[in-house]
């Protein structure tokens, strides 16, 4: 029989012993934002914080209550752009990446009310 483990545990654990891990986790939910990709936006930040700071570390950055946090970026959960930034943000500061629109049409796309 096949040894299976939660994926998120996982995530969690390797994030925790590897920052490349952390910065493209990191990476790929900031250029998800920028690319107007608000459902990949929402799923990985949700393994950043846990593997980073913690949903306590993330209360406490980003002003907003820790159980607030995790029901915005559960499944159900609706997040508004300028929580998905301030945790983002909350983020960045154990990472060091760069990150820019994919494309011109993206940018536009997101930007464009």
């Amino acid at each position: 029989m096949a040894l299976t483990r939660d994926l998120s545990a996982t995530t969690k654990a390797r994030a925790e012993r590897d920052p490349r891990l952390r910065c493209a986790l990191f990476r790929e939910a900031a250029q998800a934002l920028l690319d107007g990709d608000l459902a990949v936006c929402k799923g990985l930040p949700h393994d950043l914080v846990n593997a980073m700071i913690g949903f306590a570390g993330a209360a406490q950055a980003t002003g907003l209550p820790a159980k607030s946090l995790m029901r915005m970026l559960g499944p159900a959960g609706n997040p508004r752009a300028e929580n998905l930034t301030a945790l983002l943000a909350a983020l960045s500061m154990g990472v060091e990446v760069r990150v820019a629109p994919a494309s011109r049409a993206a940018a536009r796309r997101t930007i464009t009310p």
